[in-house]
């Protein structure tokens, strides 16, 4: 996802998957468009060649998005609901979705969560979203280590104070009653 927005803001969506090409070496003749349809990097190419696309591969695609948008009609929305990036869709067409498969969706907790009875455990499972912070266990374990009073102690020698007050032309006594 970050792949994404970072390559929409320095190329631009439609050049977005410009950047990629194939290698000198691969014949293009000798391309599984079943299997490249899944492959996130191909969007350009498959853009090129709409007509040897595997509309079930590229439902599973998370670069593929605009070209589902563009063919609703060709969505295998079971393997969309494996999909990362198609939440939106799927939130519009709840009724197709499949459970078992959006169970395994690490951006579809939210949905998941509003519909517990639907919820294939199984897949659920494999879900890195399933976890959450301990905030609680984590404040613990800062108070615990002891890194705030050690971090305080760095921050406020005062060397590190003298230092700061002779670079910013600021008073020693009044940098130590602010601290």
């Amino acid at each position: 996802m970050l792949n994404t927005i970072i390559k929409e803001n320095l190329l631009g969506f439609n050049d977005m998957f410009e950047i990629y090409k194939l290698r000198d070496w691969i014949n293009i003749d000798q391309i599984n468009w079943h299997s490249l349809s899944y492959n996130p990097n191909a969007i350009h190419l498959l853009e090129q060649n709409m007509d040897k696309i595997n509309w079930y591969s590229l439902s599973r695609n998370p670069n593929a998005i605009h070209l589902l948008e563009q063919n609703m009609d060709k969505i295998c929305w079971n393997n969309l609901s494996y999909n990362s990036n198609a939440i939106h869709l799927l939130e519009n067409n709840m009724d197709k979705i499949c459970w078992f498969n959006l169970s395994a969706n690490p951006n579809a907790i939210h949905l998941l969560e509003k519909n517990i009875d639907k919820i294939a455990f199984y897949n659920l499972s494999i879900n890195p979203n399933i976890f959450t912070y301990d905030y609680n266990k984590m404040k613990l374990n800062r108070i615990n280590s002891g890194l705030a009073e050690e971090l305080i102690a760095r921050v406020f020698h005062p060397d590190r104070l003298l230092y700061i007050s002779k670079k910013y032309n600021i008073d020693f006594d009044m940098l130590m009653e602010i601290y």
